[in-house]
């Protein structure tokens, strides 16, 4: 059975996943979190605060990646000679040199008998997205073969067929192919009960690539299935929640696919948050009416400025403290600054605060591999427990801690 929960944010719907949880647990059912890579330490966390101790004997979070890892594991299939940026890189390389007579990209005037990194990373890049949309160099000739002669698509997609077919072969010479892995995970699910009885909870997901869809029809075929989408009631046509509506109706079509039934559960409207925020959220989704009249606390207390780019929208935050300071009298203690990626307005942000005699401090993202001592315990432990790979002794013998 598959079982989607949909709700505005803040609905509840993780919630009721934990109580489900619980209940396995207390059952001695074995369950699965599956969430997003991102999200799986966070969850853990969260599960950790809300489950019995005796929780991780039935119960684990993990993501698609951990997940195959597991299964790979208990029925075959780990790897470790998986290709690193620089190897596919250079793999990519020889088949561009390989196959430059026959691309269409490097025949045009200016590009003839020249590889650049650039359109190498490109293709590299490439090369994983149609892995992960399940899209093999023959379904590209096939389209290509669909338009016209001297069409600019046709061109793109016959390189692209080319220089996969090449790519691939290449790369599996030496490499696997980390890209395949969720396509192996599909068929060893699929061939296997090793989630016979596993109840399986997915949540924090907009939607899926092909691959991840591969894995959830094969895990439908086996166990039962509940997910969550954040999709308010009436909102599957507004514009910001049509992805996540088209993942609910292709979920409705897998279950249809696989023979088991579907259920979908409306969690209601959102329950976190201040009442303003509640309030204006309808706003965001084409509603356009604030719910029960809400009015804003002062005239300013909600400011959209739209500035041409970062630099100038960081001018606009330094003068509108520095006003706010000398015309108003607060403190520069008062003001925080929340961006999306810190490290986008790093140079751009601080320049601003700076030439405005605004004292700040940034925080931002820093790898915990870049610390030489975590670096040092992550790179014995890797020579230690795996079979001796050159990449891991080297790290671990320039990691500046290893004497």
């Amino acid at each position: 059975m598959i079982e989607l929960l949909t709700g505005d944010f803040g609905s509840g719907k993780t919630t009721r996943l934990a109580d489900r949880i619980r209940a396995d647990v207390a059952a001695c059912r074995r369950a699965v979190l599956l969430v997003p890579e991102q999200q799986t330490v966070l969850s853990e966390q969260a599960m950790a605060d809300v489950l019995p101790p005796a929780a991780p004997l039935y119960f684990e979070v993990t993501n698609f990646t951990r997940l195959a890892n597991t299964v790979f594991r208990q029925v075959g299939g780990l790897s470790y000679r998986y290709a690193d940026a620089p190897a596919r890189a250079l793999v990519m390389w020889r088949a561009v040199g390989e196959l430059l007579p026959l691309l269409h990209e490097k025949q045009s005037e200016g590009n003839a008998g020249k590889i650049d990194l650039g359109y190498v990373r490109n293709m590299a890049a490439a090369m994983g997205e149609l892995s992960a949309m399940t899209l093999p160099p023959a379904k590209l000739e096939a389209a290509a073969k669909k338009l016209e002669e001297g069409n600019r698509l046709r061109e793109k997609l016959e390189d692209l067929s080319l220089l996969g077919a090449m790519y691939h072969g290449l790369l599996r010479e030496t490499y696997n192919d980390v890209g395949e892995d969720l396509d192996r995970l599909a068929d060893l699910l699929a061939g296997n009960d090793l989630f016979a009885g596993t109840a399986v909870y997915v949540d924090g997901f907009i939607s899926f690539t092909e691959q991840e869809w591969r894995v959830l029809a094969a895990l439908a075929q086996k166990t039962d299935l509940t997910l969550t989408l954040t999709l308010p009631d009436g909102q599957e046509e507004a514009s910001p929640m049509l992805e996540v509506a088209d993942t609910a109706r292709r979920l409705s079509r897998l279950a249809e696919e696989a023979g088991v039934p579907f259920r979908r559960t409306s969690c209601g409207a959102g329950r976190r948050g201040t009442p303003l925020i509640r309030a204006l959220a309808p706003l965001l989704f084409g509603t356009g009416q604030p719910e029960g009249g809400a009015r804003l606390a002062a005239e300013d207390s909600l400011r959209v400025v739209a500035c041409e780019n970062a630099y100038a929208s960081a001018a606009w935050i330094a003068c509108d403290i520095a006003r706010r300071v000398t015309e108003e009298g607060a403190h520069y203690r008062d003001f925080a600054v929340i961006c999306r990626r810190a490290e986008s307005y790093v140079g751009v942000l601080d320049t601003a605060l700076e030439d405005a005699e605004i004292p700040c401090f940034m925080a931002k993202h820093t790898d915990i591999t870049s610390y030489r001592a975590v670096k040092l315990i992550l790179t014995a432990y890797a020579v230690c427990t795996g079979p001796y790979r050159q990449r891991d002794v080297l790290s671990y013998l320039k990691c500046g801690m290893s004497g």
